[in-house]
């Protein structure tokens, strides 16, 4: 059996190399948190979850989010987006909310997707609020382009879960 977990596919076991304050720095993030057993399930999670955190369908050449529920909020945004691809919460968000049936959908909905690279949060100097506050539209991606590898992919750092 060598390699194998029972009820699961053949399993390998990488080898690869790391800068050692980078594998201390990680096996003190595995000792501060619950979520994983041992440096090995951290390291299969993680690879887990980023396979999944984009589904591309090589038969048609399209890159969409996994999760179904983000899935229906990107293709609603794509949609609702104008021929640029910007989606702006002012000018279309009666239109998404239609489509995607709900009554009140905010912008924590986006965070996901600004994480995973479908979406982009830009400022937009333009349409200026009353308090000069310049107001967020969002650069959708197309289906087509690799979220890993596209021009407008924003950093999203969370702390505590709230994105800057």
């Amino acid at each position: 059996m060598g390699n194998q977990l029972l009820g699961s596919e053949k399993m390998k076991s990488p080898s690869f190399r790391i800068h050692e304050s980078k594998l201390d720095e990680f096996d003190a993030h595995i000792d501060a948190h619950d979520e994983w057993s041992s440096r090995s399930e951290a390291v299969r999670k993680l690879i887990d979850e980023e396979l999944d955190a984009t589904n591309f369908d090589a038969d048609e050449d399209e890159y969409l989010p996994s999760d179904d529920g983000e899935r229906s909020v990107y293709l609603a945004m794509l949609g609702a987006a104008n021929a640029n691809l910007i989606y702006s919460p002012r000018r279309h968000g009666n239109a998404l909310k239609r489509q995607l049936g709900e009554s009140d959908l905010e912008a924590a909905a986006f965070v996901p997707l600004r994480r995973k690279g479908f979406i982009a949060r830009q400022d937009s100097p333009p349409m200026k609020r009353s308090n000069d506050r310049p107001a967020h539209v969002y650069r959708v991606k197309p289906r087509c382009a690799d979220p890993e590898q596209w021009k407008y992919r924003e950093v999203v750092v969370t702390d505590g879960g709230r994105s800057k």
